[in-house]
């Protein structure tokens, strides 16, 4: 998992889409491509609230295959990554 967590940190940083970084995970052999470990991720990673984790995951089936259009969801990805490229964190222990 440590290795899914380094690879979406950087990603975020060098400023890929949701989208992108979603493809990327499900080609990992080492990443079960599941809607909790995609929660996990964004939590763990990139310290997203559940709330947020959720709402990402929603846009996702089962395995990890998107059901919003990509615009969608890169859109809503957006907010959550640009914090994260700012703080360091998208939402968890900033005030």
């Amino acid at each position: 998992m440590e290795e899914v967590l380094k690879m979406i940190r950087r990603l975020a940083i060098e400023g890929e889409p949701f989208t992108a970084i979603v493809g990327k995970m499900r080609e990992l052999e080492s990443f079960s491509a599941t809607p909790f470990n995609l929660m996990r991720v964004l939590y763990e990673g990139l310290g997203a609230d559940f709330h947020q984790a959720r709402g990402m995951m929603e846009m996702y089936d089962a395995s990890l295959s998107p059901i919003a259009s990509p615009d969608e969801i890169d859109q809503a990805g957006e907010n959550l990554l640009s914090a994260y490229r700012e703080n360091g964190t998208a939402s968890r222990g900033c005030s």
